[in-house]
């Protein structure tokens, strides 16, 4: 047994009052929504891996979808309610502020629409007609430069940049060894990005990828994305978690659409389909087994977790950061390890021994 050791501040009477009556207003604006997402989760639960991907494909497509890209009931007029803060668009390929246009449904002279997964990727897109091209889970308002800028590249780590604002960039990297062009978004929106494309492969799975596409994706058999684009997507969606503007996005796209995005609703739900918990069923109140003394090489996991010790912490192991809340023991090795973990003043460690 251990007896974490770490420090935490106080919190008066006064600051709690705060809190709660925030929690409050949350819990009544988001009611809906939480239940539906509840429910959903229902229909997830016990899965995993293959089966996991089915079953969003089943829950979570569109029952309604935006008319046009401008006009009215278009995705121009719904930008307003899903990427605005302040009455100015959210620009996530610019650090200019942008304006709406004055009348409401249209974009201003600077900007146009960004298909996150771009529909030269897709072989037959009558199949899904209107409703892959005008799902707003993977339209965001940009710049007017930045679809002749980005084409059809696959997303990576540029390289070599043949175009770099400060903001995002795009031009050579490397998938599986070979050079190739792709684009790079801001550090703060890789998880957005990340997210909006593995709702896009679930919700709209295809026999055959075409064009720049298939660097990234293969079938439409489990997991439809090969290896490079499941590392990469996976470690956007760790180091970038959903932000609250995001929330807000999902909320504000589920009551245009009638659908959610799950991987935002439920961010777990990426580990359970394509990473480390892909062989682990699904459940958006699993039970967590806490952090022991020892572990066998042989056990499933070690879940970064205890009773005692805040769950918002950071971890790393060995000196190492981390960013997932499981480890295998057998990627540890036998051997004595410490875990330290940290969130501000908050901070603490601690030894684990793993045997045969």
């Amino acid at each position: 047994m251990f007896s974490p050791n770490y420090t935490t501040t106080s919190v008066n009477n006064t600051t709690m009052k705060k809190i709660f009556a925030t929690l409050i207003l949350f819990c009544v604006a988001h009611c809906a929504t939480t239940l539906n997402a509840q429910s959903l989760s229902d229909r997830l639960k016990g899965k995993c891996g293959a089966e996991l991907k089915s079953a969003i494909n089943s829950c979570y497509r569109p029952k309604h979808i935006v008319s046009d890209y401008v006009g009215i009931g278009g995705a121009w007029e719904a930008f307003r309610n899903t990427d605005a803060i302040n009455g100015c668009v959210v620009d996530r390929y610019s650090s200019q502020s942008r304006s709406f246009s004055s009348d409401g449904h249209s974009p201003s002279q600077e900007m146009t629409i960004d298909q996150i997964v771009n529909l030269a990727w897709w072989e037959d897109n009558n199949k899904y007609g209107d409703t892959l091209k005008f799902d707003l889970h993977h339209l965001i308002p940009c710049d007017q430069n930045v679809p002749s800028l980005k084409e059809d590249f696959p997303p990576g780590i540029v390289t070599n940049a043949t175009y770099d604002n400060g903001v995002w960039k795009s031009g050579l990297g490397e998938i599986s060894g070979y050079p190739t062009n792709i684009y790079e978004p801001a550090e703060e929106y890789k998880g957005d990005f990340a997210r909006a494309i593995m709702y896009i492969i679930s919700i709209y799975p295809n026999n055959k990828w075409q064009g720049r596409g298939i660097n990234f994706c293969q079938n439409n058999t489990y997991p439809a994305i090969n290896n490079y684009a499941k590392q990469l997507l996976l470690n956007w969606h760790r180091n970038d978690p959903v932000s609250d503007f995001e929330e807000q996005r999902n909320n504000a796209i589920t009551e245009i659409q009638g659908n959610s995005n799950p991987f935002i609703d439920f961010p777990q739900l990426a580990e359970h389909v394509w990473g480390t918990l892909a062989e682990t069923p699904f459940d958006v109140n699993p039970v967590r087994v806490p952090l022991r003394s020892t572990y066998k090489l042989s056990d499933d996991y070690i879940e970064l977790y205890h009773p005692s010790i805040p769950q918002d912490v950071t971890w790393s192991i060995n000196n190492s950061g981390i960013t997932t809340n499981r480890v295998k023991p057998s990627d540890l090795g036998v051997g004595i390890h410490q875990l330290r973990f940290r969130n501000g003043s908050i901070k603490g460690k601690l030894m684990i021994k793993i045997i045969e």
